[in-house]
């Protein structure tokens, strides 16, 4: 048989575990709104950086692709410009692809 004590006891550690969670939430959120500031930016000079690119320019492939035709960490020069948000480039086999720039550091 559960006592009176044993009660209070059980309902004050419900409480303080609901206090401990609803911290907790608000811990999430404030760090959430904090990495997707920090990843907005990211991506917003990125983004300068790609419409800064031009043809000759050399940018280093990072990986991420299953491209038997890039190497990690090797670097490749751009055929032209960007464009909608790509890029051109001369791969090992000396032919030209367009490839998105998250692959790549520039």
């Amino acid at each position: 048989m559960v006592t009176k004590t044993q009660y209070r006891q059980a309902k004050e550690k419900i409480e303080h575990a609901k206090k401990q969670i609803d911290k907790m939430k608000n811990l999430i959120q404030e760090t959430e709104k904090i990495t997707h500031a920090y990843e907005e930016q990211e991506q917003k000079l990125k983004n300068e950086r790609l419409l800064k690119l031009r043809k000759n320019d050399y940018v280093e492939y990072i990986g991420g692709t299953k491209s038997k035709q890039l190497t990690v960490g090797k670097k490749y020069r751009l055929t032209c410009k960007s464009f909608n948000g790509r890029i051109a480039l001369i791969n090992d086999s000396g032919r030209r692809i367009v490839i998105w720039p998250k692959y790549f550091n520039f």
